[in-house]
């Protein structure tokens, strides 16, 4: 028995040895790999780290991991307190780092603790500009609540203690090739600030590779978590300090604004559900999560193709407050969205006046010259009018519903009685229906109508 026991110390031990000396020989050759990407982005930011280690379970982690960017415009530098990369199994790791396989692994945790960056609020001017715009242009529409601003900028966090604050990130996928779905997760944490997640699960999937990926992907689950850790305590009251309310007029003033208030701050005008679930959630930060249920592949295609408004029709949503279940959940359509992105164009271009042309100075050689037409002036002819030149615009044309086959191939725009627009291109025209084929990410849907759902038509041409 002491003979066994004997034995396995010492095959334990020369395993343990083993391990040791082939470990380092993977983090020399990890070490090359990082080094060679930090040469190759030395252009662009200085990266620096201390320890390198390869872990027994497939881990790879880099502590104390800095980042410089090489412009002086950068808005940040910043460190990582611990950068770790878990693989499948420590086999896939090994041949990884020997070039015995490439490509990326079909499951994967990248996880960064302790994310701290030092601002440079001096980068952050050109923000500062763009928010203080488009707070002014706001304002020709809407009241402001929290004191003067509707977006709080650097400085008001910065008032907040908000910008000391480290975070914790990681981000999950993996493939499961049978059922061909990709589930994937991207976690933010920040303390004493909050939290938020997304989870997600595609199906259509079969590999994690350019090709295999081109297609458009069906959704089978969307679960968006955001959990309050102090943000909003601090900023309901930092608010109403600056509006000089306490802090439940602020919450009723702020619950209680007119639909444009929402619609131009939020792009949505919500309804009385949802508004009640906001009072709640100010008066009581906790956690809101928002779900969508499986959108096909079908709905995929049509999603890009449609207004945003329509986008309930295909898309099954669930809102929780406090763990509490907002019903009835109903997105009133925005109606001033076109006010909302000239806002944004504006506040952009932002207000300078255009250049005037400088005048000609006036030298010895503009003198003779002007003296020259003025003596003239009599005998000059003006020259004979160019000919009138008609050129014509290819726009969107009204034609009958009757009269589609004669556009196969063509570009264009139906309108359906329930006022939803369709775009694309008329591949097929019979009696009854019409087939398009809009052009989406990744390649071409098929639609077919019927011609008695169709309000107008309009060919390109």
């Amino acid at each position: 028995m002491q003979s066994l026991i004997k034995k396995i110390i010492t095959l334990s031990l020369i395993c343990a040895i083993g391990w040791l000396g082939f470990s380092k020989y993977l983090e020399s050759k990890l070490k090359e790999k990082v080094d060679w990407l930090i040469a190759m982005s030395g252009q662009v930011v200085n990266i620096q780290y201390d320890d390198l280690l390869i872990h027994y379970n497939g881990v790879i982690s880099a502590s104390n991991v800095r980042f410089n960017p090489i412009s002086t415009n950068a808005i940040s530098s910043g460190s990582v307190n611990k950068l770790s990369v878990t693989f499948p199994d420590i086999l896939y790791m090994i041949k990884l780092l020997t070039g015995n396989i490439k490509g990326t692994p079909d499951d994967l945790v990248i996880r960064m603790e302790g994310i701290s960056s030092a601002i440079n609020y001096d980068g952050l001017s050109d923000v500062s500009e763009f928010l203080e715009s488009f707070n002014n242009k706001l304002k020709e529409h809407i009241k402001p609540v929290c004191g003067d601003h509707f977006f709080m900028t650097a400085d008001d966090y910065k008032a907040m203690k908000f910008m000391e604050t480290p975070i914790n990130a990681e981000i999950k996928f993996k493939l499961d090739e049978q059922a061909k779905e990709l589930s994937s997760s991207v976690a933010l944490e920040l303390p004493g600030i909050g939290s938020i997640g997304v989870e997600s699960t595609s199906g259509s999937i079969r590999a994690l590779t350019p090709i295999a990926m081109e297609g458009v992907p069906s959704i089978k689950k969307v679960t968006i978590l955001m959990k309050n850790d102090g943000y909003f305590n601090k900023a309901v009251k930092y608010c109403a300090q600056k509006a000089q309310l306490s802090t439940d007029d602020y919450i009723k003033q702020e619950v209680s604004q007119e639909d444009l208030y929402y619609e131009l701050m939020w792009g949505i005008s919500p309804n009385t559900a949802i508004k009640t679930a906001y009072h709640d959630f100010l008066k009581n930060p906790d956690a809101i999560e928002l779900k969508v249920t499986s959108i096909s592949e079908q709905d995929m295609k049509i999603l890009p193709m449609i207004s945003p408004n329509e986008w309930k029709n295909y898309i099954a949503l669930q809102l929780e407050v406090n763990g509490k279940k907002v019903e009835p959940f109903e997105l009133k359509p925005e109606k001033q969205i076109e006010i909302f992105t000239n806002m944004i164009a504006e506040a952009q271009m932002g207000e300078k006046a255009p250049n005037k042309p400088k005048p000609l100075k006036n030298t010895t050689v503009n003198k003779d010259f002007d003296q020259a037409v003025k003596s003239n002036a009599s005998s000059i002819q003006p020259p004979p009018p160019e000919p009138e030149r008609r050129y014509i615009t290819p726009s969107f044309k009204a034609v009958a519903t009757t009269a589609l086959s004669k556009y196969i191939d063509s570009r264009i725009k139906v309108r359906l009685h329930n006022g939803r627009i369709y775009e694309g291109v008329i591949k097929k025209a019979g009696e009854l229906s019409i087939t398009l084929q809009p052009r989406i990410s990744g390649g071409f849907a098929t639609i077919t109508l019927d011609l008695d759902r169709i309000e107008s038509a309009k060919v390109w041409k």
